[in-house]
């Protein structure tokens, strides 16, 4: 939902400008725009309950300042607007890498807010990035091209599952509302009857990471095993298809073991 009308940017000349030294502008086109900043989850935004649908998406809450800058550093920046999400620590990364963390993902924005220096992401990308609350992130606007997306293979996590016609119609849309980019290896959710379904991407075409369109065809695989099973787990215990948060839940993994 990005319109004009989100950008009610702040008439405090000094806290914009003390929040603008945080962006690294260029005038060199290739390189990125990045900022420093907070990252929450949803539930840890204080209107929750407006934005939880978004759990099952690619798309977070930012500050209307880091849109702001964008808008005057990028003169050709595209709708829908993407933002690589980069953890910038490395405690565990190395173990982690080897389960099916990941160190950046790229999201789109729903929603510019103000009163706030923070990010609001999903939950599962939290997970995904293995952050923990107010974990400070590099947001970066890639600069990228995806192609279109002609194909993906998804395998639902319960290999159990039979989707009819309706379902999968269903689930086709979710993809195509909810998601932007969808590569090879991610994990997503998707709602389905008011039930949430995780599924693993198996594989995508033209290229690992493709652009969500009205014309993508989705394939059910039911033989091959992607992902982590440690972090599909993890995801499992973590977010339970009720959709309701349970704060301080989860499981730990030691790194000495």
């Amino acid at each position: 939902i990005l319109s004009n009308s989100l950008y009610k940017y702040s008439d405090n000349e000094s806290s914009d400008e003390e929040l603008s030294s945080l962006f690294n502008s260029t005038n060199d086109t290739k390189q990125n725009n990045c900022i420093f900043c907070k990252c929450y989850s949803l539930p840890m935004f204080y209107d929750y309950d407006k934005y939880k649908h978004l759990e099952n998406s690619d798309k977070i809450l930012i500050p209307s300042i880091i849109m702001k800058n964008i808008s005057n550093n990028i003169s050709d920046f595209e709708l829908p607007l993407l933002l690589s999400i980069e953890k910038i620590d490395d405690d565990g990364y190395n173990f982690l890498q080897d389960l099916g963390f990941k160190s950046n993902i790229i999201t789109q924005v729903f929603e510019c807010i103000e009163d706030t220096e923070d990010i609001y992401i999903p939950f599962r990308l939290m997970q995904k990035l293995w952050l923990n609350e107010g974990t400070k992130v590099k947001i970066t606007h890639p600069l990228q091209k995806y192609s279109i997306g002609k194909k993906i293979i998804i395998k639902p996590h319960n290999s159990n599952s039979l989707f009819v016609d309706e379902q999968k119609q269903i689930i086709k849309q979710n993809l195509i509302d909810n998601y932007c980019i969808l590569s090879k290896d991610d994990i997503i959710s998707v709602l389905c009857f008011e039930n949430t379904i995780y599924f693993d991407i198996s594989n995508t075409f033209p290229d690992e990471s493709v652009f969500v369109n009205e014309d993508l065809d989705i394939e059910y695989d039911d033989s091959i095993e992607v992902g982590s099973p440690i972090m599909k787990e993890h995801i499992k215990d973590d977010i339970k298809t009720t959709n309701v948060f349970v704060p301080f839940s989860g499981c730990g993994y030691k790194l000495n073991n």
